[in-house]
């Protein structure tokens, strides 16, 4: 007992003790500064919203925010383009910390090649549902004379006849030709296409068994993206005349609010007229 007592007297354990206490605290804080900067505690990036960039821009773009692009996947969406982001993760807008890994999803960059349908003797309406059920899109419509009228005769793309099992790009733009009459008076009345957008003046053309003939842009119109989202303010021939089943029906484009109200206004006055 003596001895413990007589121990705790002694000024050299009291700073024995000491020194071993100020290297544990200097041993836990070099600790916890190594920690730190081993996880970069604190820093963190924020991730950027990548979806419609290519791939190209987007590894250019995360390499320099010092985050690691990892693809892990392609897919077919038609509305995308080649290589172009469709999803991401982590999402946009979170925190990582640098050198993260970010996995991305991409458009494929070949579309895919489906097989033209067998649409020999099929009727009109039956063979563009057909084709837009594949993937296709019914663009136009040829009439030819034949003994069967209203029919499939054939399938053409970029003006040439196509084979059923012929394989063509997802989404490409078919015309169809189709059976008529050789009778002169096979005339229709033309509708009207007015105020309509150009995908839907392009339907109705087709479904009203007419052809897309020359498209003609507005000042207002500039690039091919912006014509996806004009409308039309003329055509020709125009609406009530009768033509021929299966000619072609020009149409002029335009982005322009007052010119679509004008010549909707123009065409009830010549209706009132006559």
């Amino acid at each position: 007992m003596s001895t413990i007592w007589n121990l705790l007297k002694s000024k050299f354990f009291w700073k024995n003790i000491g020194i071993a206490f100020v290297v544990s605290m200097l041993l836990l804080l070099v600790t916890i500064l190594m920690l730190n900067r081993l996880t970069r505690h604190g820093e963190q990036i924020e991730v950027p919203d990548l979806i419609g960039l290519n791939e190209e821009e987007a590894r250019v773009f995360l390499t320099q925010k010092g985050i690691v692009p990892d693809i892990i996947d392609s897919v077919q969406i038609r509305d995308y383009r080649p290589g172009e982001i469709v999803e991401q993760n982590p999402a946009p807008h979170t925190f990582v910390k640098k050198n993260r890994h970010i996995y991305l999803t991409v458009n494929a960059r070949q579309k895919r090649m489906l097989p033209v349908p067998d649409l020999k003797d099929v009727s009109f309406r039956q063979a563009k549902a057909m084709l837009e059920s594949v993937g296709f899109e019914v663009s136009g419509v040829v009439y030819v004379p034949s003994e069967f009228p209203g029919l499939v005769q054939n399938v053409r793309y970029e003006n040439v006849i196509v084979d059923a099992g012929t394989r063509l790009p997802d989404g490409a733009k078919v015309e169809l030709v189709v059976g008529q009459s050789d009778d002169s008076n096979d005339v229709v009345e033309v509708p009207s296409f007015l105020t309509l957008s150009y995908e839907e003046a392009q339907r109705a053309l087709a479904n009203a068994g007419f052809v897309l003939g020359a498209v003609v842009n507005d000042e207002t119109i500039l690039t091919d993206a912006e014509q996806q989202e004009a409308f039309v303010w003329k055509q020709t021939p125009q609406s009530d005349e009768w033509v021929p089943r299966g000619k072609r029906i020009d149409l002029w484009l335009t982005k322009n609010p007052e010119k679509l109200s004008n010549s909707v206004v123009s065409e009830t006055e010549e209706e009132i007229f006559f």
